[in-house]
């Protein structure tokens, strides 16, 4: 008698610990599938952009800082390697262009990053084009 008791807990238990592990597994996915649908979304947007952009359809301000507030506290470094991303340059490319080594564009990029609280790079590239570094 005394085993089927204990068994019953356990039974019990591992039930309710099957119940707990469901519940998380429901929020994991729907919390993967927003992000999923978050991450296609700026993908698709990164892609439209950056296809006007290789199409010409954009012209660089150098004065663009002065227009938009969340571009003052960058510098004119990070401003140019904002410009280059939102044209569609790879961090290879824009070392290349900007003559600097591989690892100080990742730098650039990642400060640019944590300056403006930004996850993405279709959320840079939509920041530029609002802030007038390119135009579409």
């Amino acid at each position: 008698m005394y085993e089927v008791a204990r068994s019953n807990r356990e039974v019990s238990k591992l039930l309710d610990d099957l119940r707990q592990t469901r519940d998380q597994l429901d929020r994991v996915l729907k919390d993967g599938a927003l992000h999923r649908n978050k991450v296609a979304e700026s993908c698709r947007i990164l892609r439209e952009t950056l296809d006007s952009v290789r199409a010409g359809k954009h012209t660089p301000n150098p004065v663009a800082e002065d227009k938009h507030p969340n571009l003052r506290g960058l510098t004119k470094r990070e401003i140019e390697v904002l410009r280059l991303i939102a044209e569609g340059r790879s961090t290879k490319e824009i070392a290349y262009h900007l003559n600097i080594s591989f690892k100080t564009a990742v730098a650039h990029r990642t400060h640019l990053l944590q300056k403006l609280g930004i996850h993405e790079s279709a959320t840079l590239v939509r920041l530029a084009v609002r802030a007038g570094l390119v135009s579409l």
